[in-house]
């Protein structure tokens, strides 16, 4: 079974609450687990075993794959399109000041990382910083699926309107 959605992330910006909310809509099926991570860490893998993930959802009309790595993945949007050229993509953003200090503190409270101030985590984690580069990693998928089939949504939206955010 295919997926026919993919929320791209990013990392820390709302995407477990997509994930929530498409998993509890009658005719969406989510992947178990959320970050299959197929298109970014786990394309090796093959398609049969990404498939797997979707198997339990043969009865839904759309099924979706919520992985935060594929935004800032440079390999992840030609991979997924090359998979599934139909695909609909929901990217979240958020502030990228507030989402690399929420990173940095999940960071800390999974103990990835020594607990450090936001500055030096800063200079210690690059990822911080390269996550939040959103024009750069949105181009890539705008340009490989063009505007039509990528919804951008703003974790603030969802935070200040939860109901009218997940009727997009």
């Amino acid at each position: 079974m295919k997926p026919t959605v993919i929320g791209i992330g990013v990392q820390k910006c709302a995407t477990s609450w997509m994930h929530s909310v498409l998993g509890a809509h009658p005719q969406i099926g989510v992947s178990k687990p959320k970050e299959v991570e197929f298109f970014s860490y786990y394309f090796d893998r093959g398609y049969s075993w990404y498939e797997r993930h979707f198997d339990h959802l043969s009865n839904f009309e759309a099924r979706c794959d919520t992985s935060p790595s594929y935004f800032y993945d440079p390999r992840a949007a030609r991979r997924a399109r090359e998979y599934r050229s139909d695909l609909k993509v929901i990217a979240l953003l958020r502030d990228p000041v507030a989402r690399a200090y929420s990173n940095h503190l999940h960071e800390i409270i999974k103990g990835h990382i020594e607990p450090l101030n936001f500055e030096r985590g800063l200079q210690n984690n690059p990822a911080y910083l390269e996550q939040g580069l959103y024009s750069k990693h949105l181009k890539r998928w705008l340009e490989v699926f063009g505007g039509e089939q990528v919804l951008v949504m703003l974790a603030e939206d969802v935070h200040a309107d939860p109901v009218r955010s997940a009727s997009q």
